[in-house]
């Protein structure tokens, strides 16, 4: 299953959760006027290089130019502490801002002409692979997508993947990169076998798209290969995919992973 932690995460980016009262969606050509100067404002306030302050939401890449935004969605290579220090200087009075510590975002209301927009910020270790794991690809949204469907291949594969040490499992995590953890069996009070695994000792295993790219999906795919939901089906369904024996299971945790979160079904899944 996905992380809880990543799905509220998740959830709160796909559906643009409104924190800051008073903020209005954005059209795209808007979005696309305001971003450059809204990745400089954000650079110069904490301090960053250019480099290490993306756009990860889909502000500015919906196919159509009337589409609506409800925020713009940017990940920041700095501490959470740093970020929410600055956000008196990143909000546009002073005060439009909020904190939301256990999802790891950081709200604060931007200027766009003659109304505000909300700013998500999300603190991360590696601006390039939390570009990559929470992008929101032109292809995806052309077809209806969300970065979600593309998210929902990654954990169950993730979870049916097989680790050198039987005892152990890996995690994909949307902010972090791949992760492994040991897995033991449930016991009860009387020491007998209950049902479900418990997680301990859970680490990043690595945060560079290739690396986790090769170990989920074999050496013969790039990261580049995984950026939309196609890329990620089809390196699942090629014949070289190295968990071909789990392939039933993960239709079935993708199919339902999709339909738990209202997202449009691929046909693919149908």
């Amino acid at each position: 299953m996905t992380n809880f932690t990543d799905f509220l995460v998740e959830a709160y980016l796909t559906e643009g959760g409104k924190a800051i009262k008073g903020t209005a969606s954005v059209t795209q050509i808007q979005a696309r006027n305001l971003i450059p100067g809204l990745l400089k404002h954000v650079s110069s306030t904490l301090g960053l290089k250019s480099t290490h302050v993306k756009l990860i939401g889909s502000a500015g890449k919906k196919p159509t130019d009337d589409d609506l935004s409800g925020d713009i969605d940017l990940a920041v290579q700095v501490s959470p502490d740093s970020v929410e220090k600055a956000l008196v200087d990143l909000a546009y009075d002073k005060k439009s801002h909020r904190s939301f510590k256990g999802l790891n975002v950081y709200s604060f209301a931007h200027p766009v002409e003659d109304q505000i927009v909300q700013v998500d910020l999300m603190p991360v270790n590696n601006i390039d692979y939390a570009a990559w794991s929470f992008q929101a690809h032109e292809n995806d949204l052309k077809q209806g997508y969300k970065g979600a469907h593309r998210n929902e291949v990654m954990f169950a594969v993730a979870k049916h993947a097989t680790p050198k040490n039987p005892n152990e499992r890996y995690f994909y995590d949307l902010s972090r990169g791949l992760m492994v953890g040991k897995q033991s069996t449930i016991k009860g009070k009387k020491g007998q076998d209950l049902k479900g695994k418990k997680t301990t000792d859970k680490r990043v295993l690595t945060d560079d798209p290739d690396e986790v790219t090769a170990i989920l999906f074999g050496k013969h795919i790039r990261a580049a290969h995984l950026n939309h939901f196609d890329g990620v089906w089809k390196a699942l369904t090629n014949s070289k995919f190295p968990y071909a024996d789990k392939q039933s299971e993960i239709f079935k945790q993708i199919k339902t992973g999709i339909v738990g979160k209202k997202l449009k079904l691929p046909e693919v899944l149908a």
